[in-house]
Parts: structure tokens; C-alpha cells; sequence
């Protein structure tokens, strides 16, 4: 669990410095993920929800699609661990990847972003005894 706190502790930080500099919501996504991960590992699931909703509030307000997506992908964590819903947790990567579709990246950065996030599909699927699906998803990416 100290290194779920050391995480927790360390991602937070992040988070407000990239916060302050008010830009980097790619850097501002990477820190949400981990905090949000820390949380989850150690069972403050709801802390974890709030923590995001209000970041995909904040995001959503300010138009900005990378956080939006790193949102929707903190949010689909959040999900197996309240519920173990593997669609719903599915449907969460599927939006984040559909907001990292719609931002100006580079081919090359957002096809490794969709391949992280399409194996997170899959592994979320393995984990709820979805092998077909899983499987569908490893053949489409």
C-alpha cells in the first residue's frame, strides 16, 4: 500500500504543477492516470470518480480533446473497480479514443495512443471472461 501512497503523492504534485502552468493536458492526462490508478489500488474508488469528473468537467469546458480522452481513460479504471463492467469500461477507451481521433497529433502518436488503449479494451474483456471479444479486439488493432 506505501507504494500506492508514494504514487498517489507523487502523481498529485504532477498534476498541480502541470495544472498550474496551465497547458500540457497531455502531461495534466499522464498524471490524472496515475493518481487515478494509485486511488483504484487503494480501494478510494470514489475519491477516484470525483478526481476525474471533475477533470472531464474542467476539460470538457475548455474544449481541449487530449485531456478529454485521458479523462474518458481514467474514467474506464474507475468503472472495473466500482462494477466490473467490461462494456461500459469498453465504451469509456472507445470515447477516449474517439476524442485522441478528433485532436491535430500526428498519425504516428495517436495509432500507438488507439493501440494502448484498444489492449486495455482487450484486457478489461479477458478480465471479465469476454474471451471472443477480446479476441476480436487484439485481430481489429
Amino acid at each position: 500500500l506505501g507504494q500506492y501512497k508514494e504514487s498517489r503523492r507523487s502523481g498529485e504534485e504532477a498534476l498541480k504543477i502541470f495544472i498550474s502552468m496551465q497547458q500540457a493536458s497531455s502531461w495534466q492526462g499522464v498524471a490524472l492516470r496515475t493518481v487515478v490508478k494509485a486511488l483504484v489500488k487503494a480501494k478510494k474508488v470514489k475519491e477516484a470518480r470525483k478526481l476525474v469528473n471533475r477533470r472531464m468537467d474542467i476539460f470538457k469546458e475548455q474544449q481541449d480533446q487530449i485531456g478529454i480522452s485521458a479523462s474518458y481513460d481514467a474514467m474506464a479504471d474507475v468503472v472495473m473497480a466500482e462494477s466490473g463492467d467490461a462494456e461500459e469500461a469498453s465504451s469509456c477507451l472507445q470515447q477516449a479514443i474517439e476524442a485522441a481521433r478528433s485532436c491535430q497529433m500526428k498519425e504516428r502518436q495517436f495509432k500507438k495512443l488507439e493501440a494502448t488503449l484498444v489492449a486495455e479494451q482487450a484486457n478489461f474483456c479477458l478480465q471479465a471472461s469476454m474471451h471472443e471479444r477480446a479476441l476480436e479486439l487484439a485481430k481489429a488493432s
